[in-house]
């Protein structure tokens, strides 16, 4: 039994919880309040706080192109170097080029590394655009 806590426990069903924490037991979660009552409803538990946190349900990616994740550094990405002025077409052909060019080992390095950038950011469900076939291997 594990008690985890931070300053805030959001569950989605209110208020944040200051001074919250979660119960949780062979990874799950089997009750949550506040940390002092969690700390005496379960005395024998380990405990970890996390002062400057906040324990929320992970966040959830509904457009992602994992298969893209290595194109952020490529020329003519308006989204992530919006000095560049260009336009919708150039950008979407940009993104079939690189498509074209990217053979199956990039694409699969590109998923990892989107799928590592994912789990970093709190981001535990995507609903994915791509097309790499072996994307499903790799989740």
């Amino acid at each position: 039994m594990q008690i985890l806590s931070a300053k805030y426990l959001i569950t989605m069903l209110g208020e944040p919880l200051v001074d919250g924490a979660v119960a949780v037991e062979n990874g799950e979660i089997i009750d949550v309040g506040k940390e002092e009552d969690l700390l005496k409803r379960y005395a024998s538990a380990s405990h970890e706080d996390y002062p400057h946190s906040v324990i929320m349900p992970g966040l959830i990616n509904c457009h992602t192109h994992l298969d893209m994740s290595f194109y952020k550094d490529y020329p003519g990405d308006p989204v992530r170097k919006p000095v560049e002025n260009i336009g919708f077409i150039d950008w979407l052909m940009g993104c079939l080029n690189y498509k074209r060019r990217a053979d199956m080992a990039e694409m699969r390095q590109a998923v990892e590394w989107g799928v590592d950038e994912c789990i970093q950011s709190g981001v535990t469900c995507v609903a994915d655009m791509g097309n790499y076939e072996g994307i499903f291997s790799v989740l």
